[in-house]
């Protein structure tokens, strides 16, 4: 009777701890976050945990004798159905899956896990599904993976070499294909580099002093001397940024190869520099060519005239019933080289006159052009108040209607030449043109006329424009803004 009575105690205390760990492995189920399913061997749900409502928003009643490939994407369902033929045929086994699936809203969401077959396990005896949902973490990834291959997009197909360099010892580790073409280098071979192999030895030590000072970091652009691999030195105008890649601090850098446009900025530079000796030749040549001018008037002329007065008052010196006639004669020689050396002076400097202005300076040139010359000139002055236009602009006109009349007196054998100065707005407009032989512009040019008239302009921000062909004449435009 004791041993009956000490078995039934043993039997109620046995069921007592049963229930309690039942109680708790269900209150463990029921509360856990994720989802849990029992599936049969069919694939058909014979259980399911609460927490699948609220996160498929399905009822559990509406679970049971449902299949578990009704809920996955129509895509994934072979990949899972091979995944529990497998599962199925290994007891005990537990395999990682990932899937997607839809709510019943139909909203479609990613959920991964575990799956064991516990179908020989008693109290089970089906295949336990452990899943918890994943979709913002996916999400996540999906972004993160967007803006990498956004970023490896843009490095690759970037028209300027680009590199990513290791920070503290700038060694290569990312080079885009235009770094490989524009260098010579392929992909292999800047990984096994550095930035200093880029740089001419004689730039290496500068390199150095700033990566050691920090300013690489400045997001400025700099002009770095550069060598590629068949030793042809290029500048480059660099950019740096600090980046993080692959959870490393790193720079990237950028490169655009401007050799080309230092190159034609020095080719301008010589140009510019040529231009101006040539002008100051020129002005040199002019100045000579004056001077010769003076030389043989003072000779051929006003020294002639000279000779003969002093024979004149010589002759009478002596010679009392001349005298008189000698002294007369030698006065009228004198005053004839008195006059040829006032038309000399006023031919040296004659020029715009601020006191009479630039239309009464023009027509004084012009008129004593037509004397010399059988040239019809006609002159259009049109300006609403020439006395608003500063004096050095109004002499840079009159230079250049001079240097270009000088032009076409030598070189043009024309007829006919149209002058006309027209104020339109803020433009002022200076139009030279004549009938003569014209000239091809695009042949190179051996004097500096038109080379004057342009950096005369220019000095003044005007624009040039000449038109011209052989046969056809010239016509030269230039436009000021006042």
């Amino acid at each position: 009777m004791e041993i009956f009575s000490h078995h039934t105690s043993t039997h109620t205390e046995y069921s007592r701890k049963l229930e309690e760990s039942e109680i708790r492995f269900r209150s463990l189920i029921e509360n856990s976050t994720d989802i849990i399913l029992v599936i049969d061997g069919t694939g058909n749900i014979v259980y399911g945990s609460p927490s699948i409502e609220k996160f498929f928003g399905t009822k559990l009643t509406d679970l049971t004798g449902a299949s578990a490939f009704s809920f996955m994407h129509p895509d994934d369902i072979a990949e899972h159905m091979e995944t529990f033929m497998q599962v199925l045929s290994s007891p005990g086994v537990s395999i990682s899956v990932k899937s997607r699936a839809y709510t019943k809203s139909n909203q479609l969401i990613w959920v991964e896990g575990i799956v064991t077959n516990m179908m020989e396990t008693e109290g089970v005896n089906g295949i336990v599904c452990n899943f918890r949902d994943i979709t913002e973490r996916v999400m996540v990834e999906k972004r993160i993976q967007e803006s990498e291959d956004l970023y490896k997009n843009l490095f690759n197909k970037s028209p300027l070499p680009t590199w990513v360099c290791c920070t503290e010892s700038l060694r290569f580790l990312e080079a885009n294909e235009a770094a490989v073409q524009h260098y010579g280098y392929s992909r292999e071979e800047f990984l096994e580099r550095t930035a200093f192999d880029i740089t001419p030895a004689e730039n290496q030590y500068e390199l150095k002093e700033l990566l050691h000072s920090g300013d690489i970091t400045l997001h400025q652009q700099l002009i770095r001397r550069h060598v590629k691999k068949n030793k042809e030195i290029i500048f480059a105008e660099v950019l740096a940024h600090t980046i993080n890649y692959k959870g490393h601090n790193c720079y990237l850098i950028v490169a655009n190869d401007i050799t080309e446009k230092i190159r034609l900025r020095h080719q301008l530079m010589e140009e510019k520099i040529n231009g101006q000796k040539e002008i100051m030749q020129a002005a040199i040549d002019a100045q000579e060519k004056e001077r010769a001018h003076i030389g043989r008037e003072l000779h051929d002329n006003v020294k002639q005239i000279l000779s003969i007065a002093r024979v004149c008052l010589e002759h009478g010196k002596d010679n009392e019933p001349v005298q008189q006639h000698m002294v007369r004669r030698a006065a009228e020689m004198i005053n004839t080289a008195i006059a040829e050396l006032r038309e000399l002076s006023k031919s040296l400097i004659q020029g715009y006159q601020q006191e009479i202005g630039l239309q009464l300076s023009i027509d004084n040139l012009l008129e004593s052009i037509r004397i010399a010359n059988r040239f019809h000139i006609k002159f259009d002055f049109s300006v609403m108040e020439e006395n608003r236009l500063d004096d050095k602009l109004k002499m840079t006109l009159f230079r250049i209607i001079q240097e270009q009349l000088n032009n076409i007196l030598t070189h043009a054998n024309a007829g006919n030449i149209d002058i006309s100065i027209r104020q339109l707005g803020n433009v002022l407009s200076l139009c030279v043109a004549d009938d003569g032989k014209g000239f091809d512009v695009q042949q190179k040019r051996t004097g500096i006329g038109i080379t004057n008239i342009i950096n005369r302009a220019e000095i003044f921000n005007g624009h040039v424009e000449i038109d011209s062909a052989p046969g056809k004449g010239c016509r030269m435009l230039v436009n000021f803004r006042i």
